[in-house]
């Protein structure tokens, strides 16, 4: 089955919801907090909004959407959506660019294609299986490639730091390392700007955090399981319960193995 026309349909909508959203930041934010202590802001309803409506009216997939949880059908169809409406809440609320949306679209539980968007930095990047990954530009899009060096330049949330993402540095010991305070660590390794991203298990990530991103790092040539080895169930839980790790996959054995892995 080609997804081209799932390709096209979300690139249109995720870069009409990067409107939505740039649009609402200029507005009341409305800022509130969801029972986990999370922010959550009017421009992340407007955005999960549209992208359900339009995603749900374009194709009869199941629906994973980070803002209205309760209504997973995933369980119902082959193909289902997994949707970030608002990465990076914090960001986005305290004015940086980091902050932007993921869409990933899973077939029997494994990702088969990515689109992220952030639209202060006119960055889209996409990806389908087997076909490659992308990043587009005004004058055309380019493949999307991993860097090869075995030399650990690694990524690491600014926002949840904890005594666990500690250890995990300190086992690593990398070369670099870089504090980002959005999701987009992943795209970040698929485009070659470091070789490795780790989430440790007490970190909180969820499905719609890594789905579309992974699709796009792995057809960069890298690799996505969670902290012992293992595929990530996008059947499963909402909720990463076993970490994550993105790497250029050169890396990656070695450091699941250091950093407590099967």
């Amino acid at each position: 089955m080609t997804l081209e026309k799932e390709l096209e349909i979300a690139k249109n909508v995720i870069l009409d919801a990067g409107e939505i959203i740039l649009e609402s930041r200029a507005e009341d934010l409305d800022v509130q907090h969801k029972s986990d202590g999370s922010p959550v802001t009017i421009a992340d309803k407007k955005s999960a909004a549209y992208l359900t409506e339009v995603l749900s009216k374009s194709f009869p997939y199941g629906m994973l959407n980070e803002e209205n949880m309760n209504n997973d059908t995933r369980s119902k169809h082959e193909y289902s959506w997994i949707v970030d409406p608002l990465d990076g809440t914090i960001s986005y609320i305290n004015g940086d660019d980091g902050f932007g949306i993921m869409i990933g679209l899973v077939r029997d539980g494994s990702p088969v294609l990515g689109v992220t968007y952030r639209p202060l930095k006119n960055e889209l990047c996409y990806g389908i299986l087997g076909e490659g990954s992308y990043i587009s530009h005004d004058c055309g899009d380019t493949r999307l490639m991993v860097n090869k060096s075995e030399e650990i330049s690694l990524l690491v949330s600014g926002h949840r730091q904890n005594d666990e993402v500690d250890q995990v540095i300190n086992k690593l010991n990398p070369a670099k390392l870089r504090h980002m305070y959005t999701g987009f660590k992943t795209t970040e390794v698929a485009k070659g700007n470091a070789n490795l991203f780790v989430c440790p298990e007490s970190v909180e990530m969820c499905l719609w955090d890594v789905c579309g991103t992974s699709l796009i790092l792995e057809e960069a040539g890298g690799r996505a399981t969670d902290v012992k080895g293992n595929l990530i169930d996008y059947k499963g839980s909402a909720e990463l319960k076993s970490g994550f790790v993105a790497s250029n996959r050169i890396i990656h054995d070695y450091v699941i193995d250091r950093i407590g892995g099967n």
